[in-house]
């Protein structure tokens, strides 16, 4: 199974048979949605038995990472097999935390705030935001 998001593709591989499916989905801001549709859609595709899951691999882009996380957190939750890769990039992390969070996952907020101090080139305006 390979999920990935935005304009993404999702393949599925069913132990038995190894059927290949590709899915393709896009994310939206609430991930609860999208998550519920994409397992309705992996239970439909293995006849509701998650251990038949063959291969599983999803990439995710943007808030796409969002969902390819708070997906593989959901198989995992439900008892599926190991997911045979999981990939990321451009992921989103909100300095002040996620809203909604990530279903299973969290709120992906960083470890250490953002700072301007270790910007090899400082930006050109900075903007009093009272003044505007």
């Amino acid at each position: 199974m390979l999920l990935s998001t935005r304009r993404h593709t999702l393949y599925l591989a069913k132990a038995k048979n190894r059927q290949l499916v590709a899915i393709s989905t896009g994310s939206d801001g609430n991930l609860q949605p999208n998550v519920d549709a994409l397992m309705k859609l992996i239970r439909d595709k293995t006849s509701n038995k998650l251990d038949t899951i063959g291969a599983f691999c999803a990439v995710g882009s943007s808030n796409g990472c969002s969902l390819v996380l708070a997906l593989a957190a959901k198989l995992k939750k439900d008892g599926a097999p190991k997911l045979s890769y999981v990939g990321v990039t451009d992921v989103t992390i909100m300095p002040f935390g996620r809203d909604p969070v990530v279903p299973n996952v969290g709120i992906r907020r960083p470890i250490n705030p953002p700072t301007l101090e270790s910007l090899k080139s400082k930006p050109l305006f900075f903007y009093d935001i009272q003044s505007c």
